[in-house]
């Protein structure tokens, strides 16, 4: 039988803090990479025959890149927030359960109440 040990859900809450920190960068970086890529596609796709890179070829892949950054970093907070609120909610049930385990008591059904073993 599996025993119950509280150190287990401590370990949970701390891992889903540490993702949360560096998701942002991760998605906004990545978000900047596939920007670019589209962009520079976009100024081929316009220009299938280019005989210097132009500015506009320059233009369109950073303009892609930091429209497709701001994204990834927007969504990414929005995951960010989303796990920091687990771990919250994980720690939550953790503390009430801490607190339940220690204060509990038990009704005998004659008036009185004792502590619970």
């Amino acid at each position: 039988m599996v025993q119950y040990d509280p150190a287990v859900i401590q370990a949970f809450a701390e891992s889903l803090y540490a993702k949360s920190l560096s998701i942002a960068r991760s998605n906004a970086f990545l978000g900047a990479i596939v920007g670019s890529v589209a962009g520079f596609a976009l100024s081929l796709y316009l220009n299938p025959f280019p005989t210097a890179p132009g500015i506009a070829m320059l233009l369109l892949s950073a303009v892609g890149g930091v429209l497709s950054g701001a994204i990834g970093y927007r969504r990414g907070m929005d995951k960010s927030f989303f796990l920091r609120l687990h771990a919250q909610l994980t720690l939550c049930q953790l503390m009430v359960e801490a607190n339940t385990r220690n204060n509990a008591r038990v009704n005998t059904g004659q008036g009185e109440t004792r502590k619970a073993a």
